[in-house]
């Protein structure tokens, strides 16, 4: 444990990720044997059938929650600062560039976009295979680092995207800087990937993000997280140079 936290976890804060995770199995559980039974196949091809655990988890109401939870920090990050052409959002914008390489979760996508009126397209590529002519005016990543294979790739990837001037929201969890959590979060990850579609609990996002050029970077850690929690988030603001 650092020396300055002064605190140490609990034994909630330790396991209840557990029961989490329990939960949305049991939500996931039969959409998932449907969908094998009616693809038999899926048995045999371990990544897409952990992309069809994770569509059924998340439109089976943990996506309705999690936006709804994070609707004021959306609100207060994206609202003001997302315009022109954007990748992965859709408020202020001409339009709207969603990349997923699940494609259960396309539909899920498409719906939510459509709601909104603004023209869309949906990539069927993960982050690292963007096209590197692509240029867009703003990219949003909301609890998506987490799972991309090569952060440190992918960063790289979003800034070359970015037109000079464009702005980056980023809205992440976060690899903890207490080291007593750090260790629960090693030690769920694995599990915890497996449901979530490779979604890792200690990646540096944020820090990664901040080591490339900007001429504004201002990052904060979620108001209201504690610390001592296996999720911290962190949220940030960057603008590339203009020239």
């Amino acid at each position: 444990m650092d020396s300055d936290s002064g605190k140490r976890m609990t034994f909630a804060q330790k396991t209840l990720i557990a029961l989490e995770m329990l939960s949305v199995l049991r939500a996931a559980l039969l959409p998932t044997v449907f969908a094998i039974f009616r693809q038999p196949s899926l048995l045999l091809h371990g990544r897409q059938l952990q992309q069809r655990i994770m569509a059924s988890i998340w439109t089976g109401g943990m996506g309705d929650g999690v936006n709804e939870n994070n609707k004021q920090v959306r609100a207060r990050l994206i609202t003001p600062n997302a315009t022109g052409i954007v990748l992965d959002e859709k408020t202020k914008i001409s339009k709207y560039i969603a990349i997923e390489p699940n494609l259960d979760m396309h539909p899920f996508i498409i719906a939510a976009a459509e709601k909104s009126g603004i023209p869309f397209e949906i990539l069927a590529i993960g982050i690292n295979e963007l096209d590197p002519y692509l240029r867009v005016d703003t990219v949003v990543c909301v609890l998506t680092l987490c799972s991309v294979g090569n952060v440190e790739k992918a960063a790289h990837t979003i800034y070359n995207a970015l037109k000079p001037g464009g702005v980056l929201v980023a809205f992440e969890h976060v690899k903890s800087k207490l080291k007593e959590v750090e260790w629960w979060q090693r030690f769920w990850e694995p599990i915890w990937g497996l449901l979530f579609d490779s979604c890792k609990l200690t990646v540096d996002s944020l820090d990664v993000l901040q080591r490339l050029e900007w001429i504004k970077a201002e990052v904060s850690i979620m108001e209201g997280d504690i610390q001592t929690n296996l999720f911290v988030h962190e949220h940030g603001v960057f603008q590339k140079p203009k020239k």
